[in-house]
């Protein structure tokens, strides 16, 4: 038990902040693309089951005005921008026969552009661009630019036949002669008024690795990618298009004296290209590949290799770049990281480096690139994905959000909170004047920071963080003690921890029992739900864990507030649903559950079939007046029916329901904490030794756990 207790209350450093952070939840939603307006104004545009979600923020995070629009199929939001008028442009892809269209100039196209007022009450134009959907690819528009007069550029993926304006670079798609998954890159430039196209040409290559058969299940006889894939597009100071993205064909349009002409790309591996086009789409100024310089060591391992995320053309013309890499990148001798972080992950699917990089305003010579963070940072799904926003400011300083493990990020982090993290490097990209890690999915996406310095970072699948140029604590995000990823749901008894800088006493101390009765305040500190104090477990500088009050049972939405000596911290408003179980485990998923005899379940110490296992999990839900700060001494049932299924021997591929020998409050623990004791059924253990499981309490399970049996 001691083991479960320390996992509750475990402590973490803290450092001063320049930057004052708050976390803020879009429910329901699923955040896609992060944009600012020249007021300090803040756009996230999401999607949620029925919609595009546009909401218009102020800096304050308060919600100014929200605006949906789209069709009955999947639409997919893949750029956003502010035109210098105020207007808020959204491209991406669409299947949707009905995707609203106003006054288009094309009407037919898997990609879309839409044009909304400043105040989001209206669509000012809305057309599709590039080509249907082919094979089931879903083509559109990847990044939006603006020149002065507000007319839009765009670039981002297209199949055979779209159209194209006269005397266009590319006139048409390279013929892809086998059974491939196809995407061709294109440019276009669109008048502000969205009543006319400027010009339209393809960038793309079609020569792939293995496109005369080289076998593989997917597809048959073909090779398995041919993508051209653009990601970022700017305007240099003469007017001309720049683009960045990604490809694995060997004939992009490329110059001579270009840095590199060769793409070096294997089986599925791509290099980074970079390209300057000629304002009227007609002339390549120059072109270059961003490939690895030592491709060595992996094979087939996807869509992988350079993959350029985000791009700046500065106002001397040079290009910075940022984004994810295999090992093998070009790195400057002055590198900030100047090596690949190890990994000890499979080839096959290899964590990824983030990288900051900067071309020449010739495409000619590579001036400076670093390796920025790496490694494996958890479980399998949560490998390392680089960098994935850069942002520079009115200053010049550079903003990257990101995906890292946080001992593999070149400087330390105020507090190492997660694998997220928000970074400010100063212009020349050698030194890091901060860095923030967050809580899993409170950033790692998008970026954007307003002219008077507000910084605002995208989390996954609905976190925003949001910056201020001014001191006072921060709040990071919130998730359920058990979990590593923020979230914005809550149950009632729900075990959570809160992370933040600065949001609790610079002494940590543990929670305060008197007669069984855990104490509502630590060190001056509270957290109120809904004005409700909460059970405190831990509060320290940088984490608080507390327990949900049954209070809040049956609410729909519950706020919270953090009251410190220094002053209240004003948290997010979270949705609260009946349960949520989450179970205490390690990063990897193993449970922390205790076999028969008593011992502690281990690779090396499995139990044995037909014998019973203990774990223990929050979030099973209670009803309003029920204990919500005591220390357990009943053995009570849960309110809501505990099942434990895996699908080990299950028939018809479904879920085995396994023998549930009790499931309710866990003796000698905090209220909130379940303890459920299941019986290991006769099965064969998966390769790894485990039986995968998941909980279901009332309305709601949990994810795949697993602990080792024999």
């Amino acid at each position: 038990m001691r083991l479960l207790l320390g996992f509750l209350w475990v402590v973490a450093s803290f450092a001063a902040t320049t930057r004052q952070f708050s976390a803020y939840y879009l429910p329901s939603q699923t955040t896609q693309q992060l944009a600012a307006d020249p007021a300090g104004n803040l756009f996230v545009v999401s999607t949620t089951e029925a919609s595009i979600r546009v909401t218009k923020m102020d800096a304050s995070g308060k919600v100014l005005a929200t605006f949906d629009f789209g069709g009955t199929g999947e639409d997919s939001p893949g750029a956003a921008a502010v035109d210098p008028n105020g207007n808020l442009v959204i491209g991406g892809a669409t299947a949707s026969s009905d995707f609203p269209l106003v006054s288009p100039i094309q009407t037919t196209g898997s990609g879309f552009l839409t044009k909304l007022d400043p105040e989001l009450t209206k669509i000012i134009y809305s057309t599709r661009l590039g080509t249907p959907v082919v094979n089931g690819v879903l083509n559109g528009v990847t990044a939006i630019a603006f020149d002065a007069a507000a007319n839009v550029y765009v670039t981002g993926t297209a199949g055979p036949g779209m159209p194209v304006s006269p005397g266009a670079l590319q006139a048409q798609a390279p013929n892809i002669s086998v059974n491939a998954v196809v995407s061709h890159g294109f440019v276009a430039g669109i008048a502000a008024a969205g009543d006319k196209l400027l010009f339209s040409t393809y960038y793309t290559g079609g020569a792939a690795q293995c496109t005369n058969g080289c076998g593989g299940a997917f597809p048959i006889g073909g090779a398995t990618f041919v993508q051209t894939v653009p990601r970022a597009i700017a305007l240099d100071s003469s007017g001309a298009v720049v683009i960045a993205g990604s490809t694995d064909v060997n004939d992009v349009p490329v110059t001579g004296g270009a840095y590199a002409q060769q793409c070096g790309c294997l089986l599925q591996q791509n290099a980074g290209f970079v390209a300057k086009i000629g304002s009227g789409g007609s002339k390549l100024i120059w072109g270059t590949y961003l490939p690895l310089a030592d491709a060595s060591g992996y094979n087939g391992a996807g869509f992988d290799g350079v993959n350029i995320a985000a791009m700046t053309v500065e106002a001397s013309g040079t290009i910075l770049l940022a984004g994810a890499t295999l090992r093998g990148f070009p790195i400057t001798p002055d590198a900030l990281q100047p090596t690949y972080p190890p990994t000890s992950r499979a080839v096959v699917t290899p964590s990824k480096a983030g990288f900051l990089a900067r071309l020449d305003a010739s495409g000619s010579q590579l001036l400076y690139s670093t390796y920025f963070g790496g490694n494996e940072v958890g479980r399998s799904p949560l490998l390392s994905r680089g960098v994935s926003g850069m942002s520079v400011d009115a200053q010049g300083t550079i903003w990257l959000t990101g995906v890292s493990a946080s001992g593999a990020l070149p400087a330390g982090a105020e507090a190492a909170l997660g694998q997220d993290y928000v970074a400010w490097l100063s212009g020349d990209g050698r030194g890091v004047m901060a860095l923030y890690t967050a809580p899993d999915g409170a950033a790692g996406g998008a970026m954007a920071v307003t002219p008077q310095g507000t910084v605002a970072a995208l989390g996954y699948p609905n976190s925003l963080l949001i910056g201020r140029p001014s001191g006072g604590p921060s709040l990071f995000g919130i998730a359920g003690t058990p979990e590593y990823h923020v979230s914005p749901v809550i149950a009632p008894r729900e075990v959570i921890s809160i992370y933040g800088l600065g949001i609790g006493p610079a002494n940590a101390q543990s929670a305060q029992v008197t007669n069984g009765v855990i104490g509502n305040t630590l060190g001056g500190v509270q957290v109120l739900f809904d004005g409700k104090p909460a059970a405190l477990l831990y509060a320290g500088p940088t984490q608080i864990n507390a327990i949900a009050p049954t209070a809040i049972a049956g609410h729909q939405s519950t706020a919270i507030e953090i009251v410190t000596p220094s002053g209240p911290i004003a948290g997010p408003t979270l949705t609260v649903q009946p349960t949520l179980p989450l179970v205490f485990a390690d990063i990897t998923g193993h449970a922390t559950a205790i076999n028969q005899d008593g011992t502690l379940n281990t690779p090396t110490n499995s139990a044995p079939a037909g014998t019973a296992v203990a774990l223990w999990m929050t979030g099973a839900g209670a009803v309003a007046g029920s204990s919500d700060d005591q220390i357990t001494t009943n053995l009570n049932d849960n309110p809501f029916p505990i099942s434990v299924l895996s699908s080990a021997n299950a028939v018809g591929g479904g879920l085995l329901s396994l023998e549930v020998l009790y499931g309710g409050d866990a003796p000698f623990l905090p209220s909130g904490v379940t303890q459920v004791n299941f019986r290991i059924p006769a099965i064969r253990p998966g390769s790894d030794g485990t039986l995968q499981f998941q909980i279901e309490a009332g309305p709601a399970i949990s994810d795949f756990q697993y602990v080792y049996v024999k």
